[in-house]
């Protein structure tokens, strides 16, 4: 018998090689990063200091972003699974880079804030680009890639998407330090590297059908879309408890904001999040590829446990030493993780299905977030930031636990 997706070894004897689409993705990816992450570790500190906001205000501004963009992946996973395989398939690439561009346009919009709100509408702009594009790209890569080699495509994204997040930082702390810009400044300027990332789609992209592993579907197959009783019972599994997972998983911005907690500078903060992004970077394509070795419900065990152990060292941690420490931990379960869990949903998804089951996995996480963040936000205001991160820890062992105990790990066909 082959060995299993989830339990052992997924490589075969097939093709390795990454598809030329998974590396303009890539690309696309490190660039919006850069104008993402000039922004985005400064916004906890700026909605706190500047704006006067609380944990509630983060919490609803971070989780509210989150949703809409949830919502939108779930949509925009539907809208792939009708374009994939049709005579209009060219569509597909058009609606990715209508994602990037509204991201692009609403993500400098912040340079004019005044106050939380301001921040709120800003955030949720650039994130309802993200839900646009996130569903289909994700459903693209696994339609490109061949099964054996989807594990390494996906960590290749996710590190040059981490590349970017240990680069825009750097960028912003140049503009501030040795060009003294002032913050608005900065954030405005966050429109160059988007702009950038758009015409690599443009110009890069050039695949006509996002299937080059497989025959497409006929017209009338993938207007059927297949029905969610016909997932996988290990696929929905998954889904439950990673739902789970995430209301563990605080938003990146609370971090930021308990290393601001514990003293450390905002120029401090940067290069932290700098690196951990950069750690996160090397990390993704060698820890994504040990699942080929070890299984992939193994591999995304490990960052599941790493999480919680990050979260509960967030909650202990007094000192700059010891917060720095748990951001390694934090980069260490995302490279874990990125690549293990996209190839496991795209392993499990039907084929006529993949776009919607990507959607529904990114909508249940961020509705997740949304919930997560405005109680841990609440938590943080009303007892203390240990208290909250605490709390995280232990949710995350019990979807630990779920995933253990309720995800199959022999039975991975399709029709379970």
């Amino acid at each position: 018998m082959a060995p299993s997706p989830i339990d052992g070894d997924v490589n075969g004897r097939a093709s390795s090689a990454i598809p030329r689409d998974v590396k303009v993705f890539g690309a696309a990816s490190f660039f919006t990063d850069v104008a993402s992450d000039m922004v985005r570790p400064l916004l906890p500190l700026f909605v706190s200091q500047v704006l006067r906001g609380g944990g509630v205000e983060l919490g609803l501004i971070e989780g509210s972003a989150d949703a809409a963009s949830s919502l939108l992946k779930l949509v925009s996973g539907r809208w792939n699974d009708r374009l994939r395989g049709a005579s209009n398939e060219g569509w597909r690439k058009w609606l990715i880079v209508a994602g990037y561009t509204i991201a692009a346009v609403a993500r400098p919009l912040t340079a004019v804030a005044t106050a939380p709100v301001h921040v709120l509408a800003t955030r949720v702009g650039d994130r309802i680009g993200k839900g646009i594009r996130t569903a289909p790209r994700d459903a693209w890569i696994a339609d490109v890639t061949a099964p054996a080699a989807r594990a390494r495509a996906y960590g290749l994204h996710r590190a040059l998407d981490n590349a970017g997040a240990f680069v825009g930082p750097l960028v912003a702390l140049a503009l501030l330090l040795l060009a003294r810009l002032d913050l608005r400044t900065v954030i405005a300027l966050s429109a160059v590297p988007a702009a950038i990332a758009i015409v690599t789609l443009v110009v890069g992209l050039r695949s006509k059908r996002g299937d080059a592993m497989a025959p497409a579907p006929t017209e009338e197959a993938t207007a059927a879309d297949a029905p969610r009783e016909r997932w996988p019972g290990s696929l929905r599994r998954f889904l439950a408890v990673g739902t789970i997972l995430t209301l563990a998983n605080a938003s990146q911005g609370f971090l930021l904001l308990r290393a601001g907690d514990v003293g450390l500078s905002t120029w401090m903060v940067l290069l932290v999040w700098t690196g951990h992004s950069g750690l996160a970077a090397v990390l993704n394509v060698p820890l994504s590829t040990l699942s080929n070795r070890i299984g992939l419900k193994t591999t995304i065990a490990a960052g599941w446990i790493t999480l919680a152990a990050a979260q509960a060292g967030f909650a202990a941690s007094s000192t700059p030493a010891t917060i720095i420490a748990c951001f390694a931990l934090y980069a260490v379960y995302l490279a874990l993780t990125e690549g293990a869990e996209r190839t496991l949903v795209a392993t499990l998804a039907p084929d006529n299905a993949r776009g919607r089951v990507f959607g529904a996995y990114h909508a249940l996480v961020g509705g997740a977030q949304l919930a997560g963040n405005l109680v841990f936000g609440w938590v943080w205001d009303r007892f203390s930031p240990g208290t909250a991160f605490a709390a995280s820890s232990a949710v995350a062992i019990a979807a630990l636990l779920g995933f253990v105990l309720l995800v199959p790990v022999a039975r991975t066909s399709l029709h379970d």
